[in-house]
This record gives C-alpha cells, sequence and structure tokens, in this order.
C-alpha cells in the first residue's frame, strides 16, 4: 500500500508531503495503481519547484519521497498550495477507487520539525 501525508501548518497551509510505499496491485512495469500515483506526485511537486521555483527540501528513492516546502514568499507558497490541493484531490480519488491500495491523510495543525 502506498501511504501519502499532506502536513498542513497552523495557518492551513500545506508544508510538507510524504509518500512511501507500494500499491501492490499489480507486478511491477504493469502497476496502473503505482504510476497513476507516482505520476501525480511527480507532477505536482516538480510543478512547485520548477515552475514556481519554490524553496523546499526533497529526498526521493524507491517508493519513497519527502517534499518540504522552505519558502518566506507568501505568493509562492499560495501558488504550490493551489497544485498540492490539487494532488490532495486527486489521490483521495485514487484512494476511493483503489482503498487497499492507496492511504491519503492530512495532519493539520501540529508543531513539525
Amino acid at each position: 500500500m502506498v501511504n501519502v501525508q499532506f502536513f498542513k501548518d497552523k495557518k492551513g497551509n500545506y508544508i510538507k508531503l510524504i509518500s512511501k510505499g507500494h500499491s501492490g496491485f499489480a507486478n511491477r512495469g504493469q502497476d496502473i495503481v503505482c504510476s497513476a500515483i507516482s505520476s501525480a506526485v511527480i507532477i505536482n511537486v516538480n510543478g512547485c519547484i520548477e515552475v514556481i521555483n519554490v524553496g523546499h527540501k526533497i529526498e526521493q528513492k524507491e517508493g519513497y519521497l519527502y517534499f518540504e516546502i522552505i519558502e518566506e514568499d507568501l505568493k509562492k507558497i499560495d501558488y504550490c498550495n493551489i497544485l498540492l490541493e490539487s494532488l490532495y484531490i486527486g489521490l483521495t480519488e485514487l484512494m476511493r477507487l483503489y482503498p487497499k491500495n492507496i492511504k491519503v491523510e492530512v495532519k493539520e495543525n501540529e508543531n513539525y520539525t
């Protein structure tokens, strides 16, 4: 199962995303659920990094992605949050369709260090 956690600050802004695991829907190279999740995450995170040029921290390896916004420009944060909200909506729809393969959650108003 892929677990995707979105983290929001006290203002309701997305500040962090962690995706880990494998969907287990099908064999490697044929897993449409894993492909959909990976594509959605990569497209939206790359949009924040390459298009919006948001300050960030990223770590990526097989079956794992950590993305954190480290930015002071509120416009960039707002634009990146539009992409991350779109990602959240898309992934929750995948979770509705494939509940055994993906879990999406949002953690809000916690102290993240």
